[in-house]
């Protein structure tokens, strides 16, 4: 009988093989890509990241420098950028727990976290300079903006307002 003939049995074997494998090869294959995608998306954070710091040292140099003036809507604009980069942190977390799941490992995934250890304190901070600490602040800028603030250069106490 045909179906007996050696030739047939091991073309079929290779047949079942071969169409066997495209579907492990291809489930293989998305999740290899998910992977890839998870990195390129934190790469794309720890790029973001360091942008935003350049942009917030840059101005921050600016102003210190007398280049340009302080603007507490530039400070609100960054700080915003800080809280907005924190949003995915999460969802991120969970994609890479998918691919460490999987048995991958994340090649730029310590240093997506130390930008997210470094943003979290930014904002913290950031957080914690409001209400009646951020008028004092914003009044020893103008102070020293105005030139009223003399004693960092003296050694003199300041003196209260009267």
């Amino acid at each position: 009988m045909l179906l007996d003939n050696l030739a047939f049995r091991t073309a079929r074997a290779w047949v079942h093989s071969f169409t066997g494998e495209y579907d492990e090869l291809a489930a293989r294959h998305q999740a290899a890509m998910d992977c890839l995608h998870c990195e390129a998306f934190l790469q794309l954070g720890i790029d973001a990241f360091h942008w935003l710091n350049r942009a917030d040292q840059q101005l921050r140099q600016e102003i210190y420098a007398g280049r340009l003036e302080y603007d507490a809507e530039v400070d609100e604009a960054l700080g915003t950028l800080y809280r907005l980069w924190l949003r995915p942190y999460e969802d991120a977390e969970k994609w890479v727990a998918i691919q460490e799941r999987r048995g991958y490992k994340i090649d730029n995934l310590e240093l997506f976290r130390d930008c997210f250890r470094e943003v979290r304190s930014l904002v913290d901070s950031g957080d914690e300079i409001a209400g009646e600490l951020a008028a004092i602040r914003d009044q020893a800028i103008e102070a020293h903006r105005s030139g009223d603030s003399t004693c960092w250069e003296t050694g003199e106490s300041p003196q209260p307002a009267v």
